[in-house]
Parts: C-alpha cells; sequence; structure tokens
C-alpha cells in the first residue's frame, strides 16, 4: 500500500505526515514499529467515558517542561487528554523558543524575541501570535551580559496553558487568553507600584496566579506574590515574598514554584511559603532554601541548594520531605546514591509516591523511594546538546535529546530502556564560539521540552522546530 506525504505550511509553521503517521490507536499491530508509535499496549490509561469526568480531565490538562504545576514531573498520560483528531506531525516555529506549554488545543511558546506564538495540538498548524518585534530598540534578541545578567525584550512572562486557556504577558500586562484562538478573556496590569510580572504564573479552576518585581533601582524594591479570579480577572489577594532586592543579581530571585489541591507552594525570604491559593492565608513556612520544589499527594520533596564543603567541592545535602500545607519535615530524607567524592549533588527532576528519578553524572538514576535503592541506572547519550530533564510518564521516565526519544522503566521487572528516533529532529551540532559581549539565548544549545498529555510528546528544539509524536 503507497503511502501519501502531505505538507502544508500556514504562517512559517510546516506540518508533515509521513510514512511515521498512525490513527493514534492503543499501539498495538505493525503501527507499533513505526518511529513516533506507541510500542507499549496499554501504557496509556483508556480514561472515562463519562461525559462529565471527560470534560473534567480536559478541564485540568496542562502540561510544560517540568510537568503539570505541581512541579513533582509526574504526568498521568489518559488518552482523553489526548488532542482531538492527533496524528503525528512536524512543525516549526517562527523564531527560537524560550518557554513552552501546552494543553490539549494548542501549543503556546514565549520566543527569544519577546513574543508568544501558538500551533494546534492536533496537527502545529499555527493558531495566534501576541507582541510585536521591536526592530529599532537596541536588544531585539534575549541574552545574557558579560557579568552575567538577564535581558529580554518585549514580553518576558513564561506562558501557562491548562484546559482550553492559556496565560501570557502582552506589553507588562497580565492576560488570560482562549489557547486555540488567542481571544483575549481578561486582562489586568499590575496593581500601582508592584513593577512587572516575571518568570511563570499558575492557574487552576479558581486562580491565577503570578509574581511581579518591581525594579532593583528602586529603593526597597520587592517583588510580591498575586492571585485573580480565573473567571473574572479580579484580583484576590497579595503577598510580599521576601527581602528588598537591591541588586541585579537578585532579579527572579522570588518564583511561584507549584500548585496543588488548592496550596501554592512560593520562594520567601526565610525560605518556601505555603498560601491558600483562594484566600492568600498562610499556611506553612519552611527554613530550608529549595533548589527544587515537587510536590506529591503525601509529600513536599525540597532538594536543597548545594553546600560548599572543604576545599569549595559541592557536599551532598539530603533531600528533604516536607508536609503539604504546612511545610514541616516529616519522615526521613531521601538518600542520594553513592557518588564520586566531590561530584555535584544530583538534579530530582521527577518524584512520585514511590519512584524518584534523578540526573548525575550523565545518567538517569531510578530511586525506590521507600528503600532509598536504585533500582536503574541508565546511561544518558552523548552529545553537545544537552537532553532534557526526565518526566515520569506512566510507568516510565521519559526525556528527549536533539536526536531520539528515551523510555526507562521504573523498576527492574519493566524490561529495557527503548531509544526511539524522532523523524524530524534537529540532531547534535556544536556549540556556538563564545563571545565577550555574552550570551545569546537562541544561539546557545539548550535541551529539548517535552510536553507530554494524552500519550502524546510535543517535542520543541531549541531552534523552534516542534516533532509531535505517540510515547515510546
Amino acid at each position: 500500500m503507497g503511502v501519501g506525504v502531505a505538507a502544508a505550511v500556514c504562517g512559517g509553521v510546516l506540518a508533515v505526515w509521513g510514512p511515521w503517521s498512525t490513527d493514534g490507536g492503543d499501539g498495538s499491530g505493525a503501527d507499533a514499529k513505526r518511529p513516533g508509535a506507541s510500542a507499549r499496549p496499554g501504557s496509556v490509561e483508556p480514561g472515562p467515558t463519562d461525559p462529565a469526568a471527560v470534560k473534567k480531565l480536559i478541564a485540568e490538562a496542562g502540561v510544560d517542561a517540568g510537568g503539570t504545576q505541581d512541579g513533582s514531573g509526574v504526568v498521568r498520560q489518559v488518552a482523553t487528554q489526548r488532542p482531538q483528531g492527533w496524528r503525528p506531525w512536524r512543525g516549526k516555529l517562527g523564531h527560537a523558543p524560550m518557554s513552552c506549554t501546552a494543553d490539549t488545543r494548542a501549543v503556546v511558546c514565549l520566543l527569544t524575541n519577546g513574543t508568544y506564538e501558538a500551533v494546534r495540538a492536533s496537527d502545529g498548524k499555527r493558531l495566534w501570535t501576541s507582541g510585536t518585534v521591536d526592530r529599532e530598540g537596541d536588544v531585539g534578541e534575549a541574552y545574557y551580559s558579560p557579568s552575567g545578567v538577564f535581558f529580554m525584550p518585549g514580553d518576558g512572562l513564561h506562558p501557562q496553558a491548562r484546559g482550553g486557556k492559556a496565560v501570557i504577558a502582552h506589553e507588562g500586562v497580565l492576560q488570560l487568553r482562549d489557547s486555540a484562538t488567542g481571544r483575549v478573556l481578561w486582562d489586568a496590569e499590575p496593581p500601582p507600584g508592584k513593577g512587572t510580572f516575571t518568570l511563570g504564573p499558575l492557574l487552576d479552576d479558581d486562580v491565577v496566579l503570578a509574581v511581579a518585581e518591581e525594579s532593583y533601582l528602586k529603593d526597597d524594591a520587592r517583588a510580591s506574590l498575586h492571585a485573580y479570579d480565573a473567571a473574572t480577572g479580579r484580583h484576590l489577594w497579595e503577598q510580599d515574598l521576601g527581602a528588598p532586592i537591591t541588586a541585579k543579581a537578585e532579579i527572579n530571585r522570588y518564583a511561584v514554584r507549584a500548585l496543588r489541591d488548592g496550596v501554592v507552594y512560593a520562594d520567601e525570604e526565610r525560605g518556601l511559603a505555603a498560601y491558600d491559593a483562594r484566600t492568600g492565608a498562610l499556611l506553612g513556612q519552611s527554613d530550608d532554601d529549595c533548589a527544587d520544589v515537587l510536590v506529591t499527594a503525601k509529600d513536599v520533596v525540597c532538594t536543597p541548594l548545594p553546600e560548599v564543603g572543604d576545599g569549595g567541592a559541592q557536599a551532598l545535602p539530603s533531600v528533604w520531605r516536607l508536609t503539604p500545607r504546612t511545610l514541616r519535615r516529616t519522615g526521613s530524607p531521601i538518600p542520594y546514591p553513592d557518588l564520586k567524592s566531590g561530584s555535584e549533588p544530583p538534579g530530582v527532576s521527577a518524584a512520585s509516591q514511590a519512584s524518584a528519578v534523578l540526573v548525575a553524572q550523565g545518567r538517569v538514576l531510578v530511586s525506590d523511594r521507600t528503600s532509598g535503592g536504585v533500582v536503574r541506572t541508565e546511561r544518558r547519550p552523548k552529545g553537545n546538546v544537552p537532553p532534557s530533564a526526565p518526566l515520569i510518564l506512566g510507568d516510565r521516565a521519559v526525556y528527549a535529546d536533539s536526536r531520539a526519544l528515551y523510555a526507562i522503566p521504573l523498576d527492574r521487572r519493566g524490561g529495557g530502556a527503548v531509544r526511539r528516533p524522532v523523524p524530524g529532529a534537529p540532531g547534535d551540532r556544536h556549540a556556538p564560539p563564545q563571545s565577550a559581549n555574552g550570551s545569546v539565548i537562541s544561539e546557545t544549545l539548550r535541551p529539548p521540552t517535552v510536553l507530554a498529555l494524552g500519550g502524546v510528546a510535543h517535542i520543541v528544539y531549541d531552534e523552534g522546530r516542534i516533532s509531535s509524536v505517540a510515547l515510546p
């Protein structure tokens, strides 16, 4: 049987269907052997059939590079959340991406020129854009100065999509939009004297949460957390997050870290704080400074900032477990695996109640959270372009590099690791020569972003290509 190839260009986005295409079925049969097709029947939950339950799952669907808004790196894969009419596709954004998010309808990206672009999740067709490029300004691209200070043209708020809605900024104004059409549902300027919105917002059924930050040049400049009614955009409450910002190095120090079960976790001067997302009431505080915050159903995993040991070597601190809401330490710390003396502590990229996924010394480690033992060790592929941080998707840890998608079972009984070449992946490339004038973000080598929903992975590469494939 011949295979047809259809290519369509729409607004700079190329969508291609070729011999790797599948019908989005359960992964069984001949299609399971094609690149980009599902290789394991049953690895994606079928989901409910009750209309109310289906509607609820779609309304809750939303991911970014770190998974869902709880920061745990765990994304349940349910066929109900697969984009309607999806088939594997390849596309290209109009510019290099800074950060991306997806729901069942759209993939929305902040680009390194300070504008936004959204493409349809089912086929990669461009849907809408926001912002204009200042071609006469001094800064037309995001970059780091030689001293390490970050500059961003246009808008810099990382997008967040969920359930058919997307939060972005437009000329500094916070906006909630329809993720598929780009229609503005409401907008909100930062409260007077509070500066500009920074970093990434979070949203659920009831609230949109965002951090505003004043310029460090202002006396007593501070960062503050703001909550808005998701339906109307009405400002609900605010909380100051820390000590005055007095230097460029303290820009973007305070962030909203996670949202789960009606509780928002944010940085503050002492460490980490938990607030009721609806009322702003302070629920708990921790003196632990957390490099990463991963919230599960029963605990908050806090990976501490590295400690400096003798001779400047990086010591290996414990990974603390905190209680949700109150943020008191609970139980025993999660042990790190044995590593070479003086090595940097591993990063915890995903944590469920049963497993933790760590990255250390070029390896992906799967740890049993009950015993603390490492049950899987897989070496990451070598290359100049760094791979993405692994996520827990169903019963596997999944990550991508510039050539392929990788799936690692979470226990010893799950078979071997799988490497699946990704159609349209750009491949490895050499790093650009270093410049004394700083680093332009769009020219640096950055890991892909894996946006996984419904057994589908939209893989956004650092130069703007997108490949949408079924999970291996």
